[in-house]
C-alpha cells in the first residue's frame, strides 16, 4: 500500500488499552515508512508507551476538566478551533480518533477538510462511564464520521441504532508484534505457580475478587502466588484486603511496569475478572504467551479469545468460586496447564498485527 499521512488523535498515552492501541497503530505506521502524527489533549509528560523517533509528537495541553457546562463549551470550542488548525496544516488522508470524547471533537474538527474521518470505541459503551452531554453528542455526531471502528462484534446492536451500517467495522486490537523478554524490573517474580493480571487498579476490574477468589486456594496450594500489574485508585482497598486475607506472602502489587512481559512470561496463567472489557489486551498478551487463561465472561472480548475448556476457562462474572476452581484445577494439573498452553498461543495467528493492520489501512 502506498504511504499516507495520518493524525491518530487521543485525550492522553498513559497506561491503558486505547493507549497502547494508539501508539501500535502509530509505530507500525511509522515503520512503513508513513507520515504520522501522535496527538493527545495531555501534555507528552505522561507519556507511557515509546514512538517511533519518525513520528511527529503534538499535543493540545488542554485536557483539563471543566467546573460548569458554560466552561465545558467554551473549552471544547477551543479544543476544536486547535484541533482544525492541526489538521488544516498536515493536510493528513487520514484522522483516527480513539475513544469518545476525542471522536466527537475529531468528527466536528475534521469535518469539509477532505480527510478521512476514523472513530473508534476502545471500550464497552453499555458500560462507559461518560456524562449524559457525551452520550448525547456521541449518538448525533458518529452518523457524521467515514467509518467507526469497533473491537467487538457483540457491541454492533449498540451502533446500529445510530450509525449506518456500512460505516461500522469490527476490528479487534492488534497483537504487538514483538514481547521484550529481555527487560530489566526492579520487581522479580517470586518463586512458585504464578498467576498474573495486568490492568488500572481501578472498580470495574474487580481485582477485589480475584484476590477473594486466590484466597479460596492460598492455604490448599501453598506455592501458588497471584501478581497483578498495574496502578490505581484502588490500590489502598485491594492493600487492606490482602492484609484482612493474610496473603501478604502471595499477592504482589508491583504498580505500573513498563515492558511487563518479561514477568508475564513467567506466569503460568492470565488472569482477567473485569465486569465490563472492550476488548482486554492484557489477556490476548498473555495468551500470546503461552499462558493458560481464567477470565469472567464479561462483555466483550474474553469470550472471543478464549475457547472454554481448550485454551483456557470462562467463568460467570462475580462467581469467585468458579473462579477459584479453575484456579486450583489448573495449578493442580501439569498436564492440562501444557495442553492449554499450546492452545492460547494461538492468537499469534489470529491477531497478528500485520493481519489487523491490514483492515485498518483498508479503511483509510
Amino acid at each position: 500500500m502506498e504511504t499516507k499521512k495520518v493524525i491518530i488523535f487521543i485525550a492522553k498515552l498513559e497506561m491503558g488499552g486505547a493507549e497502547r492501541v494508539a501508539s501500535t497503530l502509530a509505530n507500525y505506521w511509522a515503520e512503513q515508512s508513513w507520515d504520522v502524527m501522535l496527538l493527545t489533549q495531555a501534555p507528552s509528560e505522561s507519556d507511557f508507551y515509546k514512538l517511533q523517533p519518525t513520528i511527529e509528537r503534538r499535543t493540545l495541553n488542554l485536557l483539563e476538566e471543566s467546573g460548569s457546562l458554560g466552561a465545558a463549551l467554551k473549552q471544547n470550542y477551543y479544543r476544536i478551533r486547535s484541533l482544525r488548525k492541526i489538521f488544516k496544516a498536515y493536510q493528513p488522508h487520514a484522522v483516527i480518533s480513539l475513544l469518545p470524547q476525542s471522536n466527537t471533537l475529531a468528527i466536528l474538527s475534521a469535518t469539509g477538510l477532505g480527510c478521512k474521518i476514523i472513530v473508534s470505541e476502545r471500550s464497552n459503551p453499555l458500560k462507559d462511564p461518560l456524562s449524559m452531554l457525551w452520550k448525547v453528542a456521541r449518538k448525533a455526531f458518529y452518523r457524521f464520521a467515514d467509518h467507526v471502528v469497533l473491537q467487538s462484534s457483540g457491541v454492533l446492536e449498540w451502533a446500529t441504532d445510530f450509525v449506518p451500517h456500512s460505516k461500522i467495522k469490527v476490528i479487534p486490537n492488534p497483537l504487538i508484534s514483538h514481547f521484550n523478554l529481555n527487560a530489566n524490573h526492579e520487581f522479580v517474580m517470586p518463586s512458585g505457580h504464578i498467576i498474573i493480571a495486568m490492568g488500572r487498579l481501578s472498580v470495574e476490574k474487580n481485582y477485589d475478587q480475584l484476590i477473594s477468589a486466590f484466597s479460596l486456594i492460598a492455604n490448599e496450594i501453598p506455592t501458588s502466588k497471584l501478581v497483578i500489574l498495574g496502578e490505581g485508585n484502588q490500590r489502598p482497598l485491594l492493600e487492606k484486603l490482602i492484609h484482612k486475607l493474610d496473603l501478604h506472602q502471595q499477592v504482589y502489587l508491583p504498580g505500573k511496569i513498563a515492558q511487563p512481559h518479561a514477568l508475564v512470561a513467567k506466569a503460568q496463567i492470565i488472569a482477567l475478572s473485569s465486569e465490563y472489557e472492550g476488548f482486554p489486551n492484557a489477556l490476548l498478551e498473555g495468551m500470546a504467551l503461552g499462558l493458560a487463561a481464567i477470565s469472567y465472561d464479561c462483555p466483550y472480548g474474553p469470550a472471543d479469545l478464549i475457547d472454554n475448556g481448550t485454551s483456557g476457562f470462562l467463568v460467570p462474572v462475580g462467581n469467585t468460586h468458579e473462579m477459584a476452581k479453575a484456579m486450583s484445577l489448573l495449578l493442580t494439573s501439569p498436564a492440562l496447564i501444557k495442553s492449554m498452553s499450546k492452545e492460547a498461543r494461538k492468537v499469534n495467528e489470529r491477531y497478528a498485527t500485520k493481519k489487523i493492520m491490514r483492515q485498518w489501512e483498508a479503511l483509510i
